[in-house]
């Protein structure tokens, strides 16, 4: 027994022999104190917040997006021989209905 609250209650520490009604019909791993049959996956987790890029439409994580922004400016000023229109202003609110 690895912990004094795994052995039952009047039981001198000594393991008991399997017997058959101790071996179960179905084979499982043995449960983790505190749980209560197998372990089930969360409900479906959640995605990462993507950002898009204003310039080419890619979406990107949040500390990506502004490494990303300076080399696409820099694309965008070769590729179309002007400065890029500057990115829209984001309000706080915006998206939230």
């Amino acid at each position: 027994v690895h912990m004094r609250s795994c052995r039952a209650p009047g039981s001198d520490g000594r393991a008991r022999p399997i017997t058959p009604a101790r071996v179960s019909s179905t084979p499982s791993l043995p449960s983790v104190h505190g749980e209560s049959g197998p372990r089930r996956a969360s409900k479906s987790p959640v995605p990462p917040r993507m950002l898009v890029c204003h310039l080419c439409g890619r979406q990107f994580g949040s500390s990506s997006l502004a490494i990303h922004q300076k080399a696409c400016e820099q694309r965008y000023e070769q590729e179309y021989g002007k400065a890029p229109p500057p990115a829209p202003s984001v309000s706080a609110g915006a998206g939230v209905a």
